[in-house]
């Protein structure tokens, strides 16, 4: 083992030194298993955490390193008890049965190449991940666990992995989905807020003298609505100061080439598909205050294959 973390609710990670990325999810991280569905539902999360866990890892790196998201077909669960609580289910043949499985799984997880003989673990490409770099993966772990925002944080990292991943394996058109799903999320995120923050103005009574509310129920029902698209509340980012200018013209750019592909499968908007990976990075610092973008050479690599022209020109 290099390195353990112990993250909020009972989360805990190790990172060997073969690679193997380990994480012991407590009690607070298994709510729902037990109800129908619920196990199936949070597994999803499990590997949700891990998703956003390795956007980190991705952030933290200072090489440009290539990381496949994790799926429920390479991660492996495992669970077991104590030594002592196997020989209460029938001593020495318990144990064996028990830990034995957990041995062979782990170890096949080690040796085995699902995908062939290629498969990183026979054909190691690149340098090796420093400790420190792990480290600081962990410590943007810990910010997105402790944030209030925890769930849209996981969310949007897991989404930015995908995008990252999708364009190191040459696939455009997954990667502006994704990035462009996470930065839409994003912005009415940052729309929310300033929405929330016009209605606090105070308008006083009417002529009865009740007091009057400046945004009621009905206004901002229609104000978060779906009629109010990323294009209206990047305009609106813009024009009022929380979204600035030089990431409002790149979301715009972002949000014509995903309507672009998906509605007249135009193959030159995949293009914008770094942009959209930027953009995403950029709004993410924005919204939650978490920087994920990845080190000098990985940003380097990424704005090299931004487009030179954009469409507002």
């Amino acid at each position: 083992m290099m390195l353990e973390a112990t993250l909020p609710d009972g989360l805990r990670s190790r990172v060997h030194r073969d690679g193997m990325l380990a994480y012991d999810f407590g009690d607070a991280w298994n709510s729902g298993d037990a109800t129908p569905g619920g196990g199936i539902a949070a597994h999803a999360r499990r590997i949700q955490v891990i998703n956003a866990h390795l956007a980190c890892v991705k952030a933290s790196l200072t090489t440009g390193f290539s990381i496949a998201p994790a799926t429920g077909e390479t991660v492996i669960g495992v669970a077991y008890e104590l030594n002592d609580e196997l020989a209460k289910l029938g001593g020495v043949t318990a144990a064996i049965g028990e830990s034995g499985m957990l041995m062979m799984a782990l170890a096949r997880a080690r040796v085995e190449a699902p995908h062939g003989p290629f498969d990183w673990r026979f054909q190691r490409v690149g340098p090796a991940i420093a400790v420190d770099e792990i480290d600081r993966s962990y410590a943007l772990l810990r910010e997105m666990l402790e944030s209030p925002r925890r769930a849209d944080a996981l969310l949007y990292a897991e989404l930015l992995l995908r995008a990252q991943a999708a364009i190191s394996v040459d696939d455009p058109a997954g990667a502006l989905v994704y990035a462009w799903t996470a930065a839409e999320g994003m912005l009415r995120s940052l729309f929310s807020r300033w929405v929330d923050e016009c209605g606090k103005q105070e308008v006083g009574p009417d002529e009865q003298g009740h007091e009057r509310v400046f945004l009621d129920a009905n206004r901002r029902k229609s104000l978060e609505g779906g009629s109010i698209t990323g294009w209206h509340m990047a305009e609106i980012g813009s024009l009022v100061g929380w979204l600035p200018f030089d990431l409002y013209r790149t979301v715009r750019n972002c949000a014509k080439a995903r309507n672009d592909w998906l509605h007249k499968q135009d193959l030159r908007a995949l293009e914008h598909a770094p942009e959209a990976i930027h953009a995403t990075q950029q709004l993410f610092s924005l919204t939650e205050g978490i920087d994920l973008t990845p080190g000098e050479v990985g940003s380097i690599s990424i704005s090299q294959r931004l487009p030179s022209k954009s469409n507002d020109e």
